[in-house]
């Protein structure tokens, strides 16, 4: 049989083997787990990858949906707004125009009623000028024609005139005379 030495040295040997056994079976293992594991990685990746792709793929169609709803709602709410803007334009001008209108009847009114005032006015003023001023001119007239009557006519004012030229003309030669017999003495 055999002894404990050799007993120790064939478990030492199984051991060995064993070790070596379950350390290639370890490798196998782990070579085996990790291609399993870089396998399932990479399918998941191209999973995720095609997933990520339909997302933004429905995420897109999605965004110009939205894009075309807000649109038609932006395109929409304009036309209300500039059917609402005419409608405000219309009233604004309509109510401007009677306003005028008003302005206007006022404005004829009071023109009419200051035009009577003016009227009123001027023909009161116009009889107390007549009462005031006629008999003023009259006596003014009468005075006037009195002087007129005193005063010498015109054509005796230009017989006058030409005397008066006549006598200029004999002073000045006179007083040349007088002169030059001055110095002659």
């Amino acid at each position: 049989m055999l002894d404990e030495k050799d007993l120790q040295a064939i478990a030492g040997l199984i051991n060995d083997v064993l070790d070596e056994k379950i350390n290639a079976s370890e490798a196998r293992m782990k070579a085996h787990v990790e291609k399993a594991i870089d396998a399932s990685e990479a399918r998941m990746l191209a999973r995720m990858e095609t997933r990520a792709k339909e997302f933004e793929t429905r995420m897109e169609t999605k965004t110009q949906e939205f894009e075309t709803r807000m649109e038609t709602r932006t395109q929409e709410f304009e036309a209300r707004m500039e059917t609402r803007a005419k409608e405000f334009e219309a009233r604004m001008e309509t109510r401007a125009q009677e306003s005028e209108a008003r302005m206007e009847t006022r404005a004829q009114e009071a023109e009419a009623r200051m035009e009577a005032r003016a009227q009123e006015s001027e023909a009161r003023m116009l009889s107390m000028m007549e009462a005031w001023f006629e008999p003023r001119f009259n006596l003014l007239g009468e005075q006037i024609q009195l002087i007129q009557e005193k005063l010498t006519p015109s054509g005796a004012l230009e017989d006058l005139e030409d005397r008066v030229d006549v006598v200029e003309v004999v002073v000045k030669q006179h007083s040349r005379e007088i002169e030059t017999l001055k110095k002659a003495q």
